[in-house]
């Protein structure tokens, strides 16, 4: 589990960073001056623990289970899911389609993270 943990964690974070780069950053970007009035600034260690909790569920319920990606496809939607539908409820200037979009990140991300992983355990 150790070895799975830290390979999964690694991958979530690189996976992530990539995506929020490239094409995430702008939407959010957006969104936050829209709901707070101001730039965008991540306070690090609430983000670092999010992480944390990220790949504790992903390696509690479907890798050390071995469960198939696409249960962590179904995971990464409801998780995040759970996070963008609540702040559509509650922040006026959340918008259906960054909800969307980021829900089904978190569909990719959890799919390809696992997908990932057992390649990376089955060849080391």
């Amino acid at each position: 589990m150790t070895y799975s943990l830290i390979i999964s964690s690694i991958l979530l974070v690189l996976i992530d960073s990539v995506y929020l780069s490239m094409i995430g950053k702008p939407i959010f970007e957006k969104t936050v001056a829209a709901i707070q009035g101001s730039k965008l600034a991540v306070n690090m260690p609430p983000a670092i623990f999010t992480y944390i909790l990220m790949a504790i569920i992903l390696n509690y319920f479907i890798i050390s289970a071995n469960k198939p990606a696409f249960d962590a496809f179904i995971l990464g939607f409801c998780a995040y899911g759970i996070f963008d539908f609540t702040n559509l409820a509650i922040f006026k200037n959340y918008t259906l389609k960054t909800a969307i979009m980021d829900t089904l990140w978190g569909a990719i991300l959890f799919y390809i993270t696992t997908f990932l992983t057992y390649k990376l355990k089955k060849m080391f």
